[in-house]
């Protein structure tokens, strides 16, 4: 298992963070999201031989938000 943080552009408010997290938890491989909207971050625990760090970017981007940046 593996955790990594992601800073999320336009992370504002709890329907922000819904949309956010059932996105992430689509990705196959995904254990844990929880969404920070007062720091405007995602913090995800995964299996890294199911997912990665492109998986995560590619469901956030499809929601309609920007990352700016991964944490770890």
């Amino acid at each position: 298992m593996e955790a990594k943080s992601i800073k999320i552009k336009g992370l504002e408010n709890e329907q922000d963070a819904n949309t956010i997290s059932n996105a992430l938890h689509h990705v196959w491989g995904i254990e844990k999201v929880d969404v920070n909207i007062s720091r405007g971050e995602a913090s995800i625990s995964f299996d890294p031989n199911m997912a990665s760090y492109e998986d995560f970017l590619q469901a956030i981007q499809e929601s309609g938000y920007a990352v700016l940046d991964e944490l770890h």
